[in-house]
């Protein structure tokens, strides 16, 4: 069915509260390295907190992951990076979780592996830079998760 006229109107004026979404970002807090003792690698689970507060598609989280392992070998060593790592991502099946999900700072999360929108992307950014992270982190935050806004 093709619509015309008023009747494309009247779709439009219908459906679009529907597509409009009403992203609200909770503020970021971390527990540090969820279910894992601190270490020198503590600003690694840091950054890897911020990661899943942000969320994104499937590949993002799994990159999140990967950066986390190589953060934390570069603090320490191979054996911490490969416990902490493979701790995530068996916490990925696992029963027990922790508030601290992938995506867990949005209020609706009913897309949770979707990569995040222009408006998320400039919720984001504000939120950032309002969390008191170290300005390195949030650049590289920003660089990585592609939140760059172009209006």
């Amino acid at each position: 069915m093709k619509y015309n006229g008023p009747m494309k109107l009247l779709t439009i004026l219908l459906f679009t509260p529907f597509l409009l979404t009403h992203a609200k970002l909770e503020p970021f807090e971390t527990d540090t390295c969820t279910f894992f003792i601190d270490g020198s690698w503590s600003e690694c689970c840091i950054e890897h907190d911020v990661r899943y507060w942000l969320g994104g598609s499937q590949e993002r989280m799994d990159e999140s992951d990967l950066k986390l392992r190589k953060c934390v070998e570069e603090k320490s060593n191979n054996i911490w990076s490969s416990l902490i790592y493979q701790g995530v991502r068996l916490g990925h099946l696992s029963p027990i979780k922790s508030k601290y999900e992938w995506a867990w700072g949005w209020s609706e999360q009913d897309e949770k592996f979707s990569p995040l929108n222009q408006k998320q992307k400039a919720i984001a950014v504000d939120a950032l830079r309002k969390s008191g992270l170290k300005p390195e982190v949030i650049e590289t935050i920003i660089k990585d998760h592609e939140l760059e806004v172009f209006e």
